[in-house]
C-alpha cells in the first residue's frame, strides 16, 4: 500500500503535497532554526532528515513558513526604522510614487 505524502508544515495530505528536494530542506531547515530562537509560529515543525517520497509540502504552507510576519515595532524603533509618505492630497492618486507603503 502507498503511503500518500503528506505537509510537514500543517500535517495534512488534502491537496498537492510537493515532495522536498535538497536545496528546499535546507531553506527550510534554516527557517526553522530562527523560528526556534525567536519563538514563532511554525517554530515545533518537525522536518525529515533526508528527502524522501513521504514529506512534503503545500506551497501555501512553506510561503508561510519561510516568509515570517514582520515582528511589530515600538513607537521609537518605527519611527527611526520606517518613514511614511507624505502624500499631497491635491495631487492625483496615480501620481504619487509611494503610497500606503514604505519609503526608501
Amino acid at each position: 500500500m502507498d503511503k500518500h505524502p503528506i505537509c510537514v508544515i500543517c500535517k495534512t495530505s488534502e491537496d498537492k503535497i510537493i515532495i522536498f528536494d535538497e536545496e528546499t530542506l535546507q531553506k527550510c531547515r534554516e527557517m526553522l532554526t530562527i523560528r526556534k530562537k525567536s519563538g514563532s509560529k511554525y517554530g515545533d515543525v518537525t522536518l525529515p532528515e533526508t528527502v524522501n517520497e513521504e514529506d512534503g509540502y503545500h506551497s501555501k504552507c512553506f510561503k508561510k513558513f519561510v516568509r515570517p510576519k514582520e515582528k511589530q515595532h515600538d513607537d521609537n524603533s518605527s519611527q527611526n526604522s520606517r518613514r511614511i509618505c507624505n502624500i499631497n492630497p491635491r495631487a492625483s492618486l496615480y501620481s504619487t510614487s509611494c503610497f500606503i507603503s514604505r519609503c526608501k
